[in-house]
Parts: structure tokens; C-alpha cells; sequence
């Protein structure tokens, strides 16, 4: 994770956990949502690609959601259980890839983390 990606999660998820807490009766989870890009360098088949990109997004996923819920913050250390009990990661590989204006995939944009929050 790049020093300004970090510096982002520092500022963006105690806010958000801050947030979903005020609300956790009406939430069920808050997903933490991996995504990459569709190339696999090295291999054609198009399912392998998937499923090994697959476990290049859930790590990204993994990556971000542990590094917030580490943060020596006290909104996060105060919500420490609400945080291993809601927030979710998962691995979604190329499913919903991004797109140029030209209908091309931006690798680059591709490969992302999105936080979606499930409501009850």
C-alpha cells in the first residue's frame, strides 16, 4: 500500500467507522470490497485468470480493512468487536471492472477497494 494510499485510510476510516457505529441496527455489514484488474500476466485461460485475480483482490481487501482496524485511534480501538463483527472483506477479482471513455479496461483503475455498507 503506497504511503498516500495509507495516508487516505487514515483519514477516511475512523470517519467511517465513526459513521456505521451510529447506525449498526440498521446496518447488517459493511463489505470491504477488493477488485482487480482482468489481465493475469502469463495465463490465457480466462476462468484461471478470474479466480486467480480473485485472491490478488481479497488480499487487497484484507490489506485495507486490516490496516484501519489497526489504526491507534480511539474510534477504532473503541469499536474494536463492532468492527471484527461488521466489516467484511471479499474478493471480487474483475467483476465489475472500470472502463475508459474509449469502452477499454483502465487496468490501473480496475484494481481497487470499495467500501459498500449492507443495510439490514
Amino acid at each position: 500500500m503506497t504511503a498516500d494510499y495509507k495516508e487516505l485510510i487514515r483519514d477516511v476510516f475512523p470517519r467511517l467507522v465513526r459513521v456505521t457505529k451510529a447506525y449498526e441496527n440498521e446496518i447488517a455489514e459493511v463489505q470491504v470490497q477488493g477488485y482487480s484488474s482482468s489481465i493475469y500476466n502469463g495465463v490465457d485461460d480466462v476462468k484461471k485468470k478470474f479466480e486467480l485475480n480473485k485472491s490478488i483482490s481479497l488480499q487487497r481487501a484484507k490489506t485495507v480493512l486490516g490496516y484501519g482496524a489497526n489504526l491507534d485511534v480511539n474510534t477504532i480501538t473503541e469499536n474494536s468487536d463492532f468492527l471484527k463483527n461488521t466489516y467484511k472483506a471479499y474478493g471480487l477479482s474483475s467483476v465489475n471492472i472500470v472502463k475508459n471513455p474509449d469502452g477499454t479496461e483502465n487496468r490501473l483503475l480496475s484494481k481497487r477497494v470499495e467500501f459498500v455498507i449492507v443495510p439490514k
